[in-house]
């Protein structure tokens, strides 16, 4: 655990936002940057309903890298097409097997993302690696098995009628 008490679960990037998420004591607090902006939030591990773990293609970096690749090979069989010297278009194609490969790279090897999701809110982690995931999943499920346990009311028998 950190001084402050917060475990650092992971993060998730969109355009122009980022949003961590860390435990603290019974709860899950995510806080989201965006441009100018912090916002903080708490979502109580009694309140969730649901946890999963997934792989997940991301799109955007998929298609940036084809794209990326794609306009640099467009641009080397230009060059190679109107110019007759070798080494003109050898750059060019060179930065589009680099694009090409990344988006290959993302689509073997996806992400992998837990989403937890309660009444009032639902927390997107996302992580590169299986491995830090997995440890992941396994200490929300198991923290918040704990604190629904413990939130339940014991009941040793039922209350007689009369």
């Amino acid at each position: 655990m950190a001084a402050s008490g917060r475990e650092f679960l992971g993060k998730r990037r969109a355009f122009g936002e980022v949003q961590r998420a860390y435990l603290r004591g019974p709860a899950l607090e995510v806080d989201t940057y965006d441009w100018y902006d912090l916002r903080r939030r708490r979502i109580q591990l009694d309140e969730v309903q649901r946890i999963t773990l997934h792989r997940e293609l991301r799109r955007g970096t998929f298609g940036l890298c084809l794209g990326v690749g794609l306009v640099f090979a467009a641009v080397a069989a230009l060059i190679a097409k109107e110019t007759q010297t070798v080494g003109a278009w050898i750059s060019f194609a060179l930065f589009a097997a680099v694009g090409l490969l990344g988006a290959l790279w993302t689509l073997v090897f996806r992400s992998s993302v837990i989403t937890v999701t309660s009444p009032r809110a639902r927390v997107t982690i996302v992580h590169g690696g299986a491995r830090r995931s997995r440890e992941v999943f396994r200490l929300i499920a198991d923290r918040t098995r704990e604190t629904q346990a413990a939130a339940a009311p014991a009941t040793t028998e039922a209350p007689r009628a009369g």
